[in-house]
């Protein structure tokens, strides 16, 4: 709860009380400005930032005039801006996809005109975004990247916000050393300027983090301090966090009653001040408390409320764990409470899954792995107890697994390796596998095409003196045929899929990647290392995962496509940069793609287009619909291609990729009777690839 709720005021409640003045002071200013110029548009800027800490709804429409005007104003500086203080807007409601579609608007532009204190803003807001949607190592990422920038611009405050976000993706992966170095490099920034509010966040976040390292008396005495200095402050929401602190300091400290005593005055004060965020969780930690002191009443109570508020909220992170505790409860009741619940006591397993596996699909969702740790033991626990042993080591087995992807550094990097080697040694197998089934679908297929036909022959042998006999037997055997096409077509879709799945575990740039891992070891560049190993390990399972399907959705496809473009930047040291447009219209989670269609020309275009190119490469794929056709294009300012060898040529003759590709949209064609196309071809500045194919959404 704190993680996310405090970063926001970390962001902007330590002005929060000066920023109506502010806004009053920029209207004024604003009206001033008989003409919408450039002058007009710096304020009004302003004004949609200095929004966000008040009503970020009418900061996103003030953006929403100033995105306007820029493109008419033609001023490069003044749209990445207002992209910008949008975005930050729409991370004070929660919209964070919303938010990062923009970011990725402003982002090349800032880095165009080299603008370093807007990159610096993004970077560190892409962090915000991506610890929000529990990617850490996404989130560290960009946070070392705004890291490296405030330090050059010579910025306090700013370092003191990046040392927070920091802070709180470390404790996200629970390498609780890194962020206590990170939180007390931004409490010293805050002591120095004397800003209480984003002090006593940095208190509470001192807290949990000793919290984590099993130092409970420094938990509560940090605790402590985020409440007196919040008091002070006059902060009504950090002061119910602060208690909530405290009190999960002494729930851990073997003190539950303690505990409950301060949950109930934070609960007081978040009620008081309609604070939803804040009641939900401290419900849940009141709740929980019950249940250790066996007042299952009072736990059922406070953790019906909790997951009644949490859904409202759409807060799924603590969603998940209110339904696990809601479990344990059930588990640990006797069975005269759950009588009283009307519920039959030998239903009581029944219940407890019912809660653990809705808490494990949550946890799922939004890949928390280390709540899917606890909950698969949970469960294992609950089988053993009802006396199921092969489903309780199943599900402890599961846990297994999930602990091993939450070890610390060495003991990841370690699992990292072990994973793509049993992926690589599954491979083969993988595909062997694929190849058997299709060899037995195309032995029943045939055994069946001979029966019919057989029986056809004898029906029309017996029946020939019957011309309506003989119709049937005519129209049974056109059926036949039309089933062993059908059964042809589908043995080819299989093929065409293999092949595309091979070409993309390319076994050149598996080795290439492999060796800029041993290159950034050699190096004694840990960090880099770790981070190229573990987004290559993803782009592996992404890639294996998704060849399972036939179609899946854009966003994953966008997810997959990125994650390969980032992997190549960072192997190439950023020696082309790249872009992704995406039609407004275009709902990403609900339009259908087949699985790794536009990385052969994104391939291309890095291996052919940038060959002898040392920087300043530029990617942009644009993805738009065009009436019933989804248009991909993919343009990159490279060397571009020989005339001789464009369009087919160039897909027959330069890669295997594209060939591929070709066949499997000729597939599509002929399932769909569309007319998807491939064209590429010479521009002014590069190259440019087209892909059509027919639109297509899961609803």
């Amino acid at each position: 709860m704190r993680k996310k709720l405090l970063m926001l005021f970390v962001l902007v409640a330590s002005v929060a009380t000066a920023q109506q003045n502010t806004i009053d002071s920029l209207r004024t200013e604003l009206n001033k400005h008989s003409i919408r110029d450039t002058g007009w548009l710096s304020i009004a800027n302003k004004l949609s930032f200095a929004y966000r800490s008040i009503d970020p709804l009418k900061g996103v429409a003030l953006a929403d005039t100033n995105i306007a005007l820029a493109h008419k104003l033609n001023d490069s500086s003044l749209l990445a801006g207002a992209y910008l203080v949008k975005a930050g807007n729409y991370i004070i409601i929660g919209m964070y996809d919303s938010a990062l579609y923009l970011y990725n608007n402003a982002l090349p532009i800032y880095q165009r005109i080299k603008n370093l204190n807007g990159l610096g803003s993004v970077e560190a807001d892409l962090g915000i975004i991506y610890f929000y949607k529990s990617d850490y190592l996404k989130s560290i990422y960009h946070q070392k990247e705004a890291d490296i920038i405030f330090k050059y611009l010579h910025d306090d405050l700013k370092l003191a916000l990046n040392y927070t976000n920091f802070g709180l993706s470390y404790e996200g992966i629970s390498d609780f050393n890194n962020a206590l170095q990170y939180h007390l490099k931004a409490m010293r920034i805050y002591q120095k300027y004397n800003i209480p509010v984003s002090l006593a966040s940095t208190y509470g976040n001192l807290s949990e983090v000793y919290r984590g390292l099993n130092n409970y008396t420094q938990a509560l005495e940090y605790a402590q301090k985020s409440l007196d200095i919040s008091k002070q402050a006059g902060n009504s929401l950090i002061i119910s966090d602060s208690y909530a602190l405290i009190g999960q300091a002494y729930f851990y400290m073997n003190q539950p009653q303690k505990a409950i005593d301060n949950f109930l005055q934070g609960l007081a004060i978040a009620a008081k001040y309609d604070f939803k965020n804040a009641q939900s969780v401290i419900l849940q930690l009141t709740g929980s408390c019950y249940n250790v002191l066996k007042d299952h009443d009072s736990a059922l109570y406070y953790l019906d409320k909790s997951i009644d508020l949490l859904t409202m909220l759409g807060d799924e992170v603590n969603l998940s764990a209110s339904y696990d505790e809601l479990a344990k409860v059930y588990l640990d009741c006797p069975e005269s409470f759950l009588k009283k619940q009307s519920i039959n006591p030998s239903n009581r397993y029944a219940l407890v899954l019912k809660y653990q596996y809705k808490s494990l699909a949550i946890a799922k969702e939004i890949g928390a792995l280390e709540k899917e740790e606890n909950v698969w033991s949970d469960i294992s626990n609950t089988y053993k107890k009802q006396g199921n042993y092969t489903k309780a080591y199943g599900a402890l087995q599961q846990s297994i697994i999930f602990k091993d992807s939450v070890l610390n550094d060495s003991k990841k990097q370690q699992a990292t390796r072990l994973e793509m080697q049993y992926q690589f040694d599954t491979q083969e197998d993988s595909v062997k596998a694929v190849n058997d089934k299709k060899q037995l679908m195309a032995a029943a297929k045939i055994k069946q095409q001979q029966t019919i036909r057989n029986a056809v022959i004898a029906g029309a042998i017996i029946l020939s003196v019957s011309g309506f006999f003989v119709f049937i037997a005519y129209k049974k055997r056109m059926d036949s045929r039309a089933k062993q096409h059908d059964a042809e077509m589908q043995m080819q879709v299989i093929d065409t899929e293999m092949k595309a799945l091979r070409a993309q575990m390319n076994p050149h740039f598996i080795f290439n990647s492999l060796n800029s891992i041993n290159d950034y070891i050699y190096r004694n560049d840990a960090a880099t290392a770790t981070t190229f190993t573990t987004r290559f390990a993803s782009l592996m399972r992404r890639i294996l995962e998704n060849s399972e399907h036939k179609k899946i959705q854009l966003d994953n496809e966008l997810e997959t496509v990125e994650l390969y473009l980032q992997l190549e930047t960072l192997r190439l040291q950023r020696k082309f940069s790249y872009e992704i447009i995406i039609d407004e219209n275009i709902d990403k989670s609900n339009t259908l793609i087949p699985p790794s269609l536009l990385q052969p020309f994104l391939e291309n275009s890095i291996l052919h287009g940038f060959a002898g190119k040392q920087a300043d490469g530029k990617i942009i794929l644009q993805i738009q619909q065009e009436e019933d056709m989804l248009k991909c294009s993919i343009r990159d300012n490279g060397s571009g291609i020989k005339p001789s060898t464009v369009n087919n040529s160039l897909i027959e003759k330069k890669s295997m990729g594209l060939s591929i590709t070709k066949s499997r949209i000729d597939i599509i064609n002929r399932l769909r009777q569309s007319n998807g196309t491939i064209e590429i071809k010479n521009i002014e500045d590069g190259t440019l690839a087209e892909i059509t194919i027919p639109f297509e959404t899961k609803f």
